[in-house]
């Protein structure tokens, strides 16, 4: 009886052997995980879309690869991809409708259109120029200039942009019509009466 019990391990031992050797376990996919060390040495690869991407190392680089097979990514240098350079696109209609935009600094700006604005936050993209309204900004208010000065003869002699000179009669008179004359250039001669100068 024992004979007979080891007899029938032996052939169920076998059976199993065999079964095993006929259906073979299916081969597993090859891990994409790779010990990289984290020293940084930039590599540039390329992607089937165009578009350049910077990988930490070319072992990062593989582990990407392997990890995004559709990726088409190939090896393109050792270190960083270089970046793009931003063109901005200039072909704007000539058709007026003017936008008025208000500028990082607070002033607002008319342009033509809409594109040329777009065209001015391109070249200036620390600006960021947004649109307040779709028509040309209001002017800027006239400067409040003081209008009372004091009496004091204290006469100043300028040089006008025409080129005549005129008498003011203190520095706070000579204040008011440069306030009011904003594009009007002047040049302090003397302190004193143009006609004792």
């Amino acid at each position: 009886m024992q004979f007979s019990a080891i007899i029938s391990l032996t052939v169920i031992a076998s059976m199993a052997i065999l079964s095993a050797m006929a259906n073979p376990v299916p081969a597993t996919v090859p891990s994409c995980l790779k010990p990289c060390n984290k020293m940084y040495a930039p590599v540039c690869g390329k992607l089937k879309n165009g578009e350049t991407k910077t990988f930490g190392s070319s072992c990062t680089f593989d582990v990407w690869k392997c990890e995004n097979p559709t990726s088409g990514a190939v090896f393109v240098a050792n270190g960083e991809c270089a970046k793009p350079t931003l063109v901005c696109n200039k072909a704007c209609t000539k058709i007026y409708k003017p936008v008025c935009a208000k500028l990082q600094s607070g002033k607002t700006q008319t342009f033509a259109n809409d594109c040329l604005l777009k065209v001015f936050n391109c070249e200036n993209p620390m600006e960021k120029a947004k649109i307040v309204s779709n028509a040309v900004c209001p002017a800027a208010p006239a400067p409040v200039c003081q209008k009372v000065c004091p009496y004091n003869y204290t006469p100043v002699c300028v040089k006008l942009q025409s080129g005549k000179s005129k008498t003011f009669p203190n520095d706070c008179t000579l204040g008011v019509f440069k306030c009011e004359n904003p594009a009007q250039t002047v040049e302090v001669v003397g302190q004193n009466a143009c006609e004792n100068l």
